[in-house]
């Protein structure tokens, strides 16, 4: 199986995220953005010609995103994505943030049965090795500032003097 090497961006491996346009549950897959270089690309359009390589003028520049659906066609649930360490550890359930340096193994496989795809592949995401990983974290949405504050709304920071005991 191919492996390719990049930062991850986007990644949604800890649960399947809803595909576009969808709203049953069966409609989910497991997601990663994966920024690539000249060799990947060649490697990636070499496989597939018409791959989607998107760059939309942000920190990712050139990336593809790998996908795997979360339920096959009888609507079973599919295994997620292998998520390992540098060491091959699992460490499934790790939030993968933006710009981790990560290797993508997937499945290139011969689309049949769809005569304007003939001689192309469809790529399968299987597992993910996390070479360094940019912890996940939520950002702050403000700062705490000088101001208005509600009624009866509670502050953050502590005084003894607002104490009634």
């Amino acid at each position: 199986m191919p492996v390719v090497t990049g930062k991850a961006y986007w990644a949604k491996l800890d649960r399947p995220a809803q595909k576009y346009n969808t709203t049953a549950q069966e409609d989910t897959e497991y997601t990663i953005d994966l920024t690539i270089d000249k060799a990947t690309r060649k490697l990636l359009e070499g496989l597939n010609p018409s791959a989607s390589i998107k760059n939309k003028k942000d920190d990712r520049g050139d990336f593809f995103t790998f996908k795997k659906n979360a339920f096959n066609r009888k609507g079973e649930p599919l295994p997620k994505p292998r998520v390992v360490d540098a060491k091959k550890n699992d460490i499934a359930g790790t939030l993968i943030g933006n710009g981790s340096d990560v290797r993508v193994m997937f499945r290139s496989v011969e689309i049949e049965n769809v005569p304007s795809m003939e001689g192309k592949n469809k790529f399968y995401l299987d597992a993910v090795q996390v070479i360094d990983l940019v912890p996940y974290a939520k950002s702050e949405d403000f700062d705490e500032v000088d101001g208005y504050v509600a009624d009866g709304a509670i502050a953050s920071t502590s005084s003894e003097e607002s104490a009634p005991f």
